[in-house]
């Protein structure tokens, strides 16, 4: 199957030399980089020490590789590859003192080859799901040490790879260790690959945060622990026991995935000997939440709402792209009749895509100052809004008749070369035979 995987990727070049040339018309691509997606480089391979090269396709899988850039770049170059121009520069941005940043060459034996005796990698980490066969093959032809970090494959990729199982095999026995970021893609890898698939977590959490003091937490704050499964609140609460004793003023809420295992949470909790209670059974106490299940109605014409817009209008205007704490004018914040007096102390929050712009725009509002941690979780916050929000679809219509018409334009390419490809085969046989025949 892998042969015919190469053949398929061979001849799709001059799709891919166009598909190329038409993402840099639309400015997805770097016009002054693209070469390095045919594995060519402007930059010289540094000498001094050995190199550590590290693929993860988008910003959100680079962020799972922070742990091993801020523990091995002092030791190794590290060279990071990234397939979308966001994942690029956001590396750049944070990263640019420690990193080398290449656009992963395309899928092609040829251009693997370049990249491959370009760098001479020492040892090459694979980051989430982004596995390319014929580079992994490569490696493994080479004899290049790799390993599969964060691993995952969702549902939907589980039931298409099912069909292929025997080449999902191939691909991952090069790499020398596999371990998954939950429970759950352990077990879905598990059944595709003859490899033994460990367990580490998702890499995402090692980042460092500034470290909390007690005097920096407000009373009363709330953390949700959403969408937990079987097994995973026995991980969790050894955490919430240690942070609980540290902070006695964080008050924890477990929200499970399936709503009928609270009884069981609930018991093991006890068990523990924690303060717990089932909220649907809690009446009158200071660990209660609200859930709102109806639509909010906001009066458009209210003068709190007027003034909220105003706001919003003028941080707009201003175009503040960065997570702040700000006071409007007090004579503002005075309510009007049948309202409730706004608080003092806002916070601007910009959701803003590296690919796109700005995206949204939160506006919090209370009576404490925000505290420089918790800017710095709501900055993280924004990124992930606005990453998410960049990556949506974009629903224009005469977009779409583009993206229509372009995928229509590659089939038919896919189709021609796979038609001449068969009608050049016969030919060539049917020539041979026929010469054969007129020698005897």
């Amino acid at each position: 199957m892998h042969k015919l995987y190469k053949i398929i990727s061979f001849l799709l070049i001059p799709i891919i030399k166009i598909n190329t040339f038409m993402r840099i018309l639309k400015k997805k691509e770097d016009k002054n980089r693209y070469k390095e997606r045919f594995g060519i480089t402007n930059l010289k391979r540094p000498l001094e020490k050995e190199l550590i090269w590290i693929h993860a396709s988008s910003v959100g899988e680079f962020k799972s590789s922070d742990f091993l850039i801020n523990n091995f770049y002092n030791n190794y170059y590290i060279l990071i590859t990234t397939t979308t121009t966001a994942a690029a520069d956001y590396a750049i941005k944070n990263y640019g003192d420690k990193i080398i940043h290449q656009y992963a060459p395309y899928d092609i034996t040829l251009w693997v080859n370049k990249f491959l005796d370009f760098w001479q990698p020492k040892f090459v980490v694979w980051i989430e799901s982004d596995l390319w066969p014929n580079t992994i093959v490569k490696l493994r032809e080479r004899g290049i040490t790799s390993v599969f970090l964060n691993a995952r494959i969702s549902p939907k990729s589980f039931n298409k790879w099912k069909y292929f199982s025997s080449y999902y095999k191939f691909i991952t026995k090069t790499f020398f260790a596999i371990y998954a970021q939950s429970q759950n893609d352990l077990k879905r890898i598990k059944r595709l690959t003859n490899n033994e698939v460990g367990y580490l977590g998702n890499l995402k959490l090692t980042k460092k945060f500034k470290k909390l003091s007690n005097s920096s937490i407000s009373k009363n704050i709330n953390i949700m622990i959403a969408s937990t499964h079987h097994n995973e609140e026995d991980l969790i609460i050894p955490h919430i026991e240690n942070i609980s004793k540290k902070y006695p003023q964080i008050n924890f809420f477990i929200t499970p995935r399936h709503p009928e295992r609270s009884k069981i949470i609930f018991d093991l909790l006890k068990s523990k000997k924690l303060n717990v209670g089932l909220h649907s059974r809690i009446k009158n106490s200071k660990f209660k939440i609200e859930t709102v299940s109806d639509i909010a109605v906001v009066e458009k014409t209210s003068p709190t709402t007027t003034l909220i817009q105003k706001m919003m209008r003028q941080k707009i205007k201003e175009l503040s792209y960065e997570v702040h704490a700000f006071a409007p004018d007090s004579k503002n914040l005075l309510p009007a009749k049948g309202e409730k007096p706004l608080p003092s102390n806002f916070l601007w929050v910009p959701c803003f895509s590296v690919q796109k712009g700005p995206e949204a725009a939160l506006l919090l509002c209370r009576e404490d100052n925000w505290t420089d941690e918790e800017i710095e979780y709501v900055k993280h916050l924004s990124a992930t809004i606005g990453h998410a929000l960049g990556s949506l679809t974009n629903h224009n219509t005469l977009m779409g008749v583009l993206k229509y018409l372009r995928n229509s334009f590659f089939q038919f390419f896919i189709f021609f070369y796979v038609f001449f490809f068969v009608f050049f085969f016969q030919a060539i046989m049917i020539l041979i035979l026929s010469n054969s025949v007129s020698i005897f």
